[in-house]
């Protein structure tokens, strides 16, 4: 398993997250946040 495709394949098959982008041996993942934390709350 040398190969950073697959490790990240893996990864965010584990982590239920998404492959952004694999660059050499840096690996990008996206995950959704949690519904109650993706509030934005301006000040007033």
């Amino acid at each position: 398993m040398d190969d950073p495709r697959e490790i990240a394949e893996t990864l965010a098959e584990r982590t239920q997250s998404q492959v952004v982008q694999v660059i050499g041996k840096k690996i990008v993942l996206y995950k959704e946040g949690k519904d109650d934390k993706k509030k934005i709350q301006l000040p007033k």
